[in-house]
């Protein structure tokens, strides 16, 4: 661990040892108990041989990780070492890896905080006067480690598959569309397309009860403003605002908007003024 200025108690990068290039992650939020239990797989390539993997993590208790080289070796029940402070975790390795590739697979629980940053709840008010509640993601600028353990800094970009478990009358948003959606005692698993290569802090899903109103671009983009049931008319502006945005920037810089949607949501606590889905 290396300071990049000289004082080392502020801040901390991670050893750049190994370099993320593809996170597999699968999500079960609780909206009733403010939990969720997780799941991933990274691809990892280790650029310098090492006997330890150091990542980040925060609030989020890891119960099983295990390691698989590309020359055969596995390892399961690894020793976890947490360190709080500079919100990280310390895998150690049997043996030193040389370079190559590394897939780590990770199980682990975490909470929904209301602290408006990671993956975290929120609250509203339904037509009928009960309090109903959402789970958002704000991750800028390093808070995706408390939704999944992660290489959390710019500098490590990745792709990333994501799928959310979720209850069956929920609706499901991530960055990109779904590619498959699986319905069973009263679940539904949804599961998106890869994402571009990316920073981790890029990375959004949301989930809860939404209606929507929807548009296209000339192009084909599907635009879509989602809103707590009862308000969808609300984001009619914005919607229309949204689709003239992207087609007057497709047309300004030459470059057609690359993903096959746009989606905007309206979340009641939100920290930021404004998050793109891409």
């Amino acid at each position: 661990m290396s300071a990049t200025n000289g004082n080392s108690d502020k801040f901390s990068k991670l050893p750049e040892l190994v370099k993320p290039r593809h996170y597999d992650i699968t999500l079960k939020p609780d909206l009733t108990n403010f939990t969720f239990e997780g799941h991933e797989t990274i691809k990892l390539e280790v650029v310098k041989p090492t006997n330890f993997l150091k990542f980040h993590s925060s609030e989020i208790v890891i119960s099983e990780a295990s390691a698989k080289t590309s020359e055969g070796a596995e390892w399961s029940n690894l020793p976890i070492e947490y360190d709080s402070k500079w919100m990280t975790v310390t895998l150690r390795l049997p043996e030193e890896v040389a370079k190559g590739d590394v897939t780590l697979t990770l199980k682990f629980t975490g909470v929904l905080n209301d602290k408006m940053h990671g993956f975290y709840r929120s609250s509203y008010k339904a037509a009928d006067g009960t309090q109903r509640y959402l789970a958002s993601t704000q991750f800028e600028s390093t808070y995706a480690r408390l939704s999944f353990p992660c290489w959390d800094e710019p500098l490590y970009k990745a792709t990333f598959d994501v799928t959310l478990v979720v209850d069956e009358h929920l609706t499901a948003l991530s960055n990109m569309g779904v590619v498959s959606e699986n319905v069973g005692d009263g679940k539904k698993t949804v599961k998106y397309g890869t994402t571009p290569i990316m920073s981790t802090y890029l990375v959004a899903f949301v989930v809860g009860e939404f209606d929507y109103v929807e548009s296209q671009t000339k192009g084909g983009v599907a635009m879509r403003v989602y809103s707590v049931p009862g308000k969808k008319e609300q984001g009619e502006f914005a919607l229309e605002l949204a689709t003239r945005a992207i087609e007057w920037y497709n047309e300004w810089f030459g470059i057609d908007y690359p993903l096959p949607k746009c989606d905007l949501i309206a979340i009641p606590d939100f920290s930021m003024g404004i998050y793109l889905f891409l």
